[in-house]
């Protein structure tokens, strides 16, 4: 199946990822077992941003979108379901780096959002370029 971003298991048994998601839309998490090779890949859950989960020992942090709502979601891979840790996140938005990391213990977690972004178009005339040190180690006097 067709993903952009993959992970394996903390075991080296399965490989994880996210179907077709985009970052203007989710998709599935799979489960691919690789230990055997030939394994059957499993959906986990739906609604996955891409880029966006993190897998630990015991189960996979991940993001998951719903109109008006970003939540942070656990799945458990002992019960196979998942419970929500956190929502109203705001807006999230997937890019070709991980949006989200957690620790191993699973008591830490680390995720990127957008509070705001503006653009602006700048002009910049007659200026002039000039370098300056702002720190060095060397002693004075030594290249």
């Amino acid at each position: 199946k067709p993903a952009v971003f993959a992970m394996e298991s903390t075991d080296g048994a399965s490989v994880f990822y996210v179907e077709n998601a985009t970052t203007n839309r989710p998709g599935p998490l799979w489960q691919l077992p690789i230990k055997p090779p030939g394994g059957i890949p499993v959906k986990l859950v739906d609604n996955v941003l891409a880029n966006s989960f993190d897998v630990i020992e015991s189960g996979i942090y991940y993001l998951e979108e719903f109109p008006g709502d970003t939540r942070l979601q656990f799945y458990n891979f002992a019960s196979r379901r998942s419970t929500t840790v956190a929502s109203r996140l705001g807006s999230i938005t997937p890019n070709i780096s991980p949006v989200i990391a957690v620790t191993r213990d699973g008591r830490t977690i680390f995720f990127s959002r957008v509070d705001s972004a503006t653009e602006d178009l700048m002009l910049v005339e007659k200026f002039r370029w000039t370098t300056q040190r702002v720190y060095s180690q060397m002693p004075e006097g030594r290249p």
